[in-house]
């Protein structure tokens, strides 16, 4: 039977295995979300503020909401544009 510092070492190895695995889905999971979008969508999320902090954490989300705040600056534009015509 394992004493209790080896089931703390096994623990703590299977705690990080699970950690590095997590990253690396995210990373994965990141890569297959940016190559989806067009490459004109892709240089408005590259050249957004927040781009820097979206693509250092790979969040996956970021770029879904960069793309609804580009989104809904569109529609505001052509309500002003049917508005103003």
């Amino acid at each position: 039977m394992p004493t209790q510092k080896e089931m703390w070492k096994i623990c703590a190895n299977n705690t990080i295995k699970g950690e590095e695995l997590l990253e690396l889905n995210l990373k994965a999971i990141y890569e297959v979300v940016m190559s989806v979008y067009d490459p004109v969508l892709k240089d408005q999320i590259c050249y957004h503020e927040d781009h820097e902090e979206i693509d250092n954490k790979q969040d996956t989300l970021g770029p879904l909401k960069i793309i609804k705040t580009v989104w809904t600056q569109m529609e505001i534009k052509t309500l002003i544009w049917d508005v103003t015509t």
